[in-house]
């Protein structure tokens, strides 16, 4: 059976929430979007698309030490993640929430699903699901990076 659907599902599950509860507070942008924030945008739509859709295809594996370090690290950021979207929700959905620290780790939504996922395609012995989240990351951190 395969159970890679649960990775894609523990990162999303939050997201759906945030989408039926977001912000009260989200800053209000003026100035036109530039061609090159536009492309960043679209990309990091893509990734997330694809960060999201490639895990189900996949099964977690237990063959080897590797496997179950890979798993280990995935459960930490896992946690990491949930602690940052309860301190956001349990503060009053603001929006600086999404992007402050947490502890030493800076932007902990942004950077906590991504070693997950990339936790979850080293576990998977996934190519296309590495460099599919490794190109997700560099856009969607930054980018996340730059709201802070």
């Amino acid at each position: 059976m395969i159970w890679g659907w649960t990775i894609s599902a523990a990162v999303l599950a939050p997201n759906l929430i945030w989408m039926m509860l977001p912000p009260p507070d989200v800053p209000i942008r003026n100035d036109p979007p530039s061609k090159v924030r536009v492309l960043v945008g679209l990309v990091e739509q893509a990734g997330r698309v694809a960060v999201i859709t490639v895990p189900v295809f996949y099964d977690f594996q237990m063959t080897r030490l590797v496997d179950r370090m890979a798993l280990a690290v995935m459960m930490a950021a896992l946690g990491i993640y949930y602690a940052g979207w309860g301190r956001y929700f349990r503060r009053g959905r603001r929006y600086r929430l999404l992007f402050l620290p947490l502890g030493w780790l800076p932007v902990p939504l942004a950077i906590s699903p991504v070693i997950a996922v990339l936790s979850a395609a080293v576990q998977f012995h996934s190519w296309l699901l590495a460099a599919v989240v490794a190109t997700f990351g560099v856009v969607h951190i930054s980018s996340s990076l730059r709201e802070t």
